[in-house]
């Protein structure tokens, strides 16, 4: 799944109303929430459709509002009204803050709804409230309580509406006519008292957020303290408190997927170039860069499918997380780039970290490719040289050591997959070196060069490597293969044309490889080639294959003696040999 799409399916799964929009302040993307809370279809809302449920007396607003963040790429927040459902506009809170692609560049923004039509209502009606109004008090979604003042300035508590007492866990009858320090831990009293002694000295409403962990449990509130007066002096304090505790956690999830890669869940290129900036200072020199690239990723991704890639990527960033400390910052910057930024480390720390990375790929198991990482580095040792300098030092060394060691990362990938496929199936190590001595053997004879038969010795040694992406439970079943178990089979000889067709020194093998169990007569397969149309490598593989399989044991059957096995070669020459193979084979033997 694309990381577009991540993003999409767990906005959606949220029940606050989200949006999205582009570079061109075009909004494209509405969740269900949003959806759900209009009534409309998403076709109606892209573009600037969303601003039809606006309120025409709040529009102006929320559009200037809008336009003069997106010109800045700042937050922001607004309060306006929107057409619901069931016909009534309801005031909403939008909380909207910029994004950025993984290149660090401006994508839009993401914006993130509350319904807060009755906390808004209680609010402005709560200057206004009066012990008469016991039905308003007792109605409201808000949690209400009401506090007595006393001649000694203590806060007592009279009442708390219903939601209060459901929020909170307590009940008027438990708290009426005491103080917070008789109701509650010292800690939390000492935190309310202060809170309602700010408000009886400044004589005007008090906002807080705050949070409180009450008997039902900790939570999260918005706090509205509003003081009413008698002769100027404050005789009683209403507070409203509205739970936000979920607000907040959403807050908290768009977040952190702003500052995250979801597919690794390390920081990605926009926290890193953030991070950049916040280390380049005195305090944090020595500071190290360390660059990495994962090995044979396009091998992984193209041979066995992007979720086999995608599950070496993480393995990879497990690896990053378990060398590194917990003041290290790790994040994939690119599709197969990560990079470490280290405060307070020099290059000795730093080579003993890149050390642990190495050690730890080679603790991994290759399932089937073993994680490999190309790594460099460099340090900012003081305010001298700028720190994008170090970046691009450790970039350049990175790739000078993936260019030094190409050929050892080839060679251990090839042997990660060799040993994949000897595990995984009955072909053994044995089995390929002697269909690859067999075919030398026969190449020779038949005037191959030096270099051909380098070519051939190398497509007889790997012939099978396709098996190793193959379900286990299909190698190793010993019953009849059904039809879908044995296409899974067949395609091996395609799995491993695209893995040698992948590494640049062994493309030129690869058709080989994919036409090794063609037929003389055209029915082979996976491309069905007759007689020479079909690669002489090939061709001599397939004959040489078949007779070590037949004159060595196997878990179904005895193991025929050479004669039987010449015969049998001899028999399907001509429709599924080369004829002239076949006849050399026999003069070899």
């Amino acid at each position: 799944m694309k990381p577009k799409n991540i993003y999409e399916s767990l906005l959606n799964k949220l029940p606050n109303p989200i949006w999205m929009s582009g570079t061109d302040a075009k909004c494209y993307f509405f969740n269900h929430g949003w959806l759900d809370f209009t009534g409309r279809k998403m076709e109606q809302e892209i573009g600037d459709g969303w601003i039809d449920g606006v309120k025409a007396e709040d529009l102006e607003y929320c559009v200037d509002i809008y336009l003069k963040a997106f010109a800045k790429q700042e937050p922001f927040e607004m309060e306006y009204r929107l057409m619901h459902k069931s016909g009534e506009y309801r005031w909403i809170r939008d909380y909207g803050n910029p994004c950025y692609d993984m290149e660090g560049k401006f994508s839009g923004y993401i914006g993130s709804c509350y319904d807060i039509h009755e906390a808004k209502k209680s609010r402005e009606r709560i200057e206004e409230l009066t012990y008469e109004y016991e039905t308003v008090f007792q109605g409201t979604q808000d949690a209400l309580f009401l506090l007595d003042i006393d001649e000694e300035k203590k806060f007592r508590y009279r009442q708390l509406n219903r939601a209060y007492e459901k929020m909170s866990g307590l009940t008027t009858e438990q708290i009426r006519g005491r103080t917070p320090e008789e109701v509650f831990s010292k800690e939390l009293a000492e935190q309310l008292t202060t809170d309602f002694t700010q408000c009886m000295e400044l004589k005007s409403s008090l906002a807080l957020e705050e949070t409180l962990a009450f008997p039902a449990g900790e939570r999260i509130w918005h706090t509205v303290l509003t003081p009413i007066m008698k002769d100027g002096t404050v005789i009683h304090i209403v507070g409203s408190r509205q739970d936000v505790t979920e607000e907040k956690r959403n807050h908290k999830l768009i977040e952190y997927l702003g500052q995250h890669d979801p597919l690794t869940a390390l920081y990605n290129r926009l926290f890193f170039v953030d991070a950049m900036k916040r280390v380049n200072e005195k305090q944090y020199y020595p500071v190290s860069v360390i660059m990495g690239d994962v090995n044979g990723l396009k091998l992984t991704n193209d041979a066995f499918g992007h979720t086999v890639g995608d599950e070496l990527l993480c393995k990879v960033a497990k690896v990053f997380k378990s060398a590194c400390r917990k003041q290290d910052i790790v994040a994939r910057i690119g599709g197969d780039e990560f990079v470490i930024l280290l405060p307070n480390t020099n290059a000795t720390q730093t080579q003993s970290i890149m050390q642990r990375i190495d050690d730890l790929c080679e603790l991994e198991k290759a399932e089937p490719i073993k994680p490999s990482i190309s790594l460099g580095y460099s340090v900012k040792i003081d305010g001298t040289e700028p720190l994008n300098n170090i970046y691009k030092q450790a970039e350049d060394k990175m790739y000078e050591s993936k260019l030094l060691k190409a050929k050892e990362n080839l060679s251990v990938i090839i042997e990660c997959l060799k040993k994949n496929l000897y595990e995984k199936t009955h072909e053994t190590k044995a089995h390929c070196e002697r269909v690859e001595q067999l075919s030398v053997s026969i190449g020779k004879a038949m005037g191959f060069t030096q270099n051909e038969l380098h070519y051939l010795s190398m497509a007889a040694l790997l012939h099978d490597i396709g098996k190793s992406a193959v379900d286990l439970h299909v190698l190793e079943k010993k019953d009849e293969l059904t039809s879908d178990e044995w296409t899974m089979i067949k395609k091996h000889s395609e799995i491993g044309y695209r893995i040698t067709n992948t590494v640049p020194e062994l493309a030129g093998i690869a058709v080989d490889i994919l036409s090794h169990h063609e037929r003389w007569d055209g029915k082979g397969y996976p491309m069905g080639l007759i007689g020479e149309d079909i690669p002489l490598k090939a061709r001599i593989i397939a004959v040489a294959d078949t007779y070590d399989a037949m004159t060595h044991d196997r878990s179904y059957r005895k193991a025929f003696t050479q004669k039987q096995a010449l015969e049998q070669l001899h028999t399907c020459k001509g429709k599924q040999y080369d004829p002239r193979i076949v006849d050399i084979l026999n003069e070899l033997l």
